[in-house]
């Protein structure tokens, strides 16, 4: 019954969460909380990341693999929400505090929606853009970000738009 036991739970983790819950359900050791995100795009630097944008949302996803952001935000499906192709995803709506689009996003989903508050243990490229013409999907002109990152952090910034 223990042995059984000792199996399911992994088993159903992983049915309900999709591959970060099978990942996570190997060792609560080997996992991270979710950090927080701040956001923040210097309209002096993104001319788009204008008074005019506030309102507009930004995506977040991140991928327990090194990928080229604009290569992976081109390969969403039509009929895929952003949420469908990350290992844990983050949005929010985006404010104007005096020259700067901000948003603080703090609570994720995994690609069935669910929500994700931990990740295995390791590296993660952060994949974010701004959603200017509200179609929660990134297109060639919106401001992007990438990074590589380690979650050992408590809270990460993103300032770095292309």
């Amino acid at each position: 019954s223990i042995r059984v036991r000792k199996f399911l739970v992994p088993l159903i983790l992983c049915l309900l969460t999709g591959p970060v819950g099978c990942r996570s359900a190997k060792s609560e050791n080997s996992t991270l909380s979710v950090p927080y995100f701040r956001v923040q795009c210097d309209s002096n630097l993104v001319s788009s990341c204008s008074a005019e944008k506030s309102g507009s949302a930004v995506w977040i996803g991140l991928l327990a693999e090194q990928v080229d952001c604009q290569s992976h935000f081109s390969s969403q499906p039509e009929n895929q929400s952003f949420f469908q192709i990350n290992d844990a995803s983050g949005s929010a709506p985006l404010d104007y505090e005096v020259r700067f689009l901000v948003a603080e996003i703090s609570e994720w989903k995994n690609w069935a929606g669910l929500p994700v508050t931990n990740l295995p243990k390791g590296t993660y490229t952060s994949c974010a853009f701004i959603d200017l013409n509200n179609d929660q999907r990134w297109t060639p002109g919106e401001p992007y970000s990438e990074s590589l990152l380690d979650l050992n952090f408590q809270s990460i910034e993103l300032k770095d738009w292309r």
